[in-house]
């Protein structure tokens, strides 16, 4: 009880030194001579020297008082922007003081785990902040020459950023959503929830204690015009999932003054400077809905009867905003950093819009979400081909995420890229027109949608667990059709596969066909690669390997009306090659069926003599399991079928 005493006599020692520290008194006078009230403002005559920025409290009749700033400043005129809106003022009852401050806010490392209203009073039903220092929400300008340039990753747990678009500590990179999408579990909310519940710091083994520690890391989240829902969602999740500790949360909410948006940001911005340069702690800002701010600039603008620049906005937003994005950044001297991640809507979707415009000039990149990939319900819906993240080459390698992760991610763009494309001109040419390597581009495409980019809701994946699944889809091409790894990183990497680590090995082995042709046949992990020799090439124009997409696969077209099948059943592999005379797609289902009764029966002689027969076998012919001890490679084709042996080499 005793210790806790003096905590608590420390804390407020400590509070009255912030609140007198660099304190100058300033003789407070006030005015009587409101003579006008238009919108959020307050403009009043006969002040004498009024400061720009100068803090203005305003005693309305019923006993209320509301605090502003002084926006313009013309002669003995000053304009007053009202934080709580100007509802109610009365013209000739209002008393205006004039402070001779600055907005200030109080911050302290107890900001953590607590709930703010956007003009900083706690809303959490707990006591006010004990201040360690009082600071003013504008911030203090950097010198350029102290900065230093961001390295190391944060990381998010969604693979489409940790891989894709790595950010990194002091990086500032917005996130451009779609406008109008649904609040459920694909909505930007959704996401900007599972990044603070996932983010944290790369752990590599061999780094100190203070960058490995998960105190060294805390999230400042400000959203700006949310709805009581949403901000609800905001609350309960961080409580729910244990992530408060962490987390400073800032919530403007819909129906509060327009006004107060302008200062929610920097009032966010200002406690995680606090806790980046004070406390050293790696700090990840949120802003969400950066396009609320900048509506609520629109209104103050028109207030004010300012010039329009473009869609109404001020000309000076550009200004404005990059007083908000330039405040992330490392300075020389502090170990912590500041990490922003704005989060805006596009209006109609439009990357050209004002906001998502001037924003991109600013920051360092841009994740796009994109709504055709939410409308086939796929989560998160980040589009990574307009995405892009200028800095990831500082923050990605050796002693930081993984040697082989920009290799990896180039190759994953790249065949993407492809794949779409791909994709565009199979609707326009159809399937059958597709060579052997767009069929490889489109199966990756699907593959990666699927198994890359989406992932659960509360689904928490490690940098390194994502390059893993990037391997993986990887590994559906060949070797040879991967140029953008060097082949030093595919030696090391490609062979993995975690599939088939516990099955057991298929050995070289050298295939004769029944009708005179070799295929030599070596094993890679798992994936299996036919090399032809020159007869079976000058046969079926083959002038390239063939590599085995999945052991699971059932068939794959490999050159000109070639169908090449590979099956796995347990450590049993047989290869199918049907002729070229076998032609169209209509011919792949009987084949999938002829595989599938293979697998169930042990006799090829009795097989082989009821499908000539074309009569339908019974049930009762095909109980038996596998198949026999001899491996076989069958060649085949529309009359005839042929069995040949294969041996080891």
């Amino acid at each position: 009880m005793a210790n806790s005493d003096l905590g608590f006599k420390q804390a407020t020692r400590e509070h009255v030194l912030a609140v007198t520290r660099n304190f100058v008194s300033q003789p407070r006078i006030t005015y009587k001579t409101v003579s006008g009230v238009n919108g959020p403002l307050v403009i009043l005559d006969e002040v004498k020297f009024p400061k720009y920025a100068e803090i203005v409290q305003l005693h309305l009749a019923d006993g209320t008082v509301r605090s502003g700033q002084v926006l313009e400043v013309s002669g003995s005129k000053a304009v007053v922007q009202v934080f709580e809106g100007t509802s109610g003022i009365d013209a000739k009852n209002t008393v205006c003081e004039f402070t001779g401050d600055i907005l200030r806010t109080p911050v302290s490392e107890d900001m953590l785990g607590r709930v703010f209203n956007g003009s900083g009073k706690p809303i959490d039903k707990g006591p006010p902040i004990l201040a360690e220092a009082y600071l003013d929400i504008q911030g203090q300008p950097i010198n350029p020459w102290s900065r230093i340039y961001p390295e190391e990753m944060i990381q998010t747990g969604i693979s489409a950023i940790d891989v894709m678009n790595s950010i990194a500590r002091g990086q500032k990179i917005p996130i451009f959503s779609a406008a109008g999408l649904p609040h459920n579990e694909a909505c930007i909310f959704a996401i900007a929830a599972q990044i603070c519940r996932q983010a944290g710091l790369v752990k590599l083994p061999g780094k100190s204690v203070l960058d490995e520690h998960e105190d060294n890391f805390a999230i400042v989240f400000a959203a700006m015009g949310v709805n009581m829902e949403t901000a609800r969602f905001f609350k309960q999740d961080f409580e729910e999932n244990g992530s408060m500790e962490n987390v400073c949360l800032f919530l403007n909410l819909a129906n509060d003054p327009t006004i107060e948006r302008i200062i929610t940001p920097r009032l966010a911005l200002t406690a995680a400077e606090f806790l980046a340069y004070q406390c050293e702690k790696h700090v990840l800002v949120i802003l969400t809905d950066m396009s609320s701010y900048a509506e609520a600039l629109r209104e103050v603008s028109a207030a004010r009867e300012e010039v329009p620049g473009r869609r109404g906005f001020p000309g000076y937003m550009y200004t404005d905003l990059a007083t908000i994005y330039e405040r992330a950044g490392r300075v020389e001297g502090r170990n912590g950093s500041i990490t922003q991640i704005p989060i805006l809507t596009m209006p109609n979707d439009d990357i050209t819009h004002p906001i998502p415009d001037l924003t991109g000039y600013i920051t360092e990149g841009q994740i796009y979400v994109d709504r055709q990939l939410h409308n086939r319900q796929i989560y998160p819906p980040v589009n990574v081909l307009p995405s892009l993240s200028r800095l990831m080459k500082s923050a990605i390698g050796e002693n930081m995420t993984r040697k082989d992760h920009a290799d990896v991610s180039n190759q994953l763009y790249a065949c993407y890229a492809i794949g779409k494309d791909v994709q565009a001109m199979k609707a326009v040419v159809g399937e059958e027109a597709l060579t052997p390597d767009d069929l490889l581009y489109l199966e990756f495409l699907a593959k990666f949608e699927k198994n890359f980019i989406t992932q659960g809701n509360y689904e928490n994946r490690t940098v390194f667990e994502s390059l893993d699944i990037g391997w993986q889809l990887l590994r559906i091409f060949p070797k040879e059709m991967l140029k953008r790894i060097p082949a030093a990183t595919l030696a090391e990497f490609y062979p993995r596969d975690s599939r088939h680590t516990s099955a057991k090995k298929v050995k070289d082995c050298e295939v004769r066909m029944a009708s005179g042709g070799k295929a030599f046949v070596p094993n890679y992990g798992g994936k299996m690669v036919v090399s032809p020799d020159d007869s079976l090439c000058a046969r079926h124009k083959l002038t390239r390997k063939v590599c085995w997409r999945d052991l699971f696969d059932l068939w794959t077209i490999v050159e000109q009306e070639v169908r090449v099948l590979f099956f796995s059943r347990a450590s049993v592999r047989k290869i199918f090659l049907f002729d070229e005379n076998i032609s169209g797609p209509c011919s792949i289902g009987g084949v999938q069926k002829r595989i599938t009764m293979l697998c169930e029966v042990s006799d090829f002689d009795q097989y082989w003599s009821m499908l000539k027969s074309s009569t339908k076998p019974s049930n009762k012919k095909f109980r038996k399991n596998g198949f026999s001890s001899t491996d076989r490679l069958v060649y085949c084709n529309r009359v005839s079928f042929k069995c040949a042996k294969y041996k080891s080499v």
